[in-house]
């Protein structure tokens, strides 16, 4: 986690959403990397979040977008895809995986004027 962690609350959807795809990552490298050490990280700036896990298991070729039939990373995509997110999945045989969904923040909510 960073040392310094922006001060927004993100939405109960994005958060639920979010979640998932972490865990669904976490899940898979339990499942099938066969890793030594899964790494999960967090980087948070004033305008985005990235969320990332990666393993150092033996990897594999994913098929075509769209063409998988593994519901655990179409779930991830289409979790990713409802929060306007940016999934990336980097896995090759043999050099393990590294999943990262990144989010913009939303903005701060406006204090609300004392004429209103």
């Amino acid at each position: 986690m960073p040392e310094e962690v922006p001060d927004k609350l993100l939405p109960p959807e994005m958060r639920h959403n979010l979640f998932l795809i972490v865990k669904e990552a976490l899940t898979n490298a339990w499942k099938h990397a066969r890793a030594n050490e899964v790494l999960v990280q967090a980087k948070a700036s004033a305008t985005q979040l990235e969320l990332v896990v990666a393993d150092d298991g033996v990897g594999w070729v994913f098929p075509p977008a769209g063409a998988s039939t593994r519901n655990g990373l179409n779930n991830m995509q289409r979790r990713a895809e409802s929060v306007r997110g940016n999934l990336q999945i980097q896995t090759a045989p043999g050099k393990g995986t590294r999943i990262s969904i990144t989010v913009d923040l939303p903005a701060a909510p406006q204090p609300k004027s004392a004429q209103s």
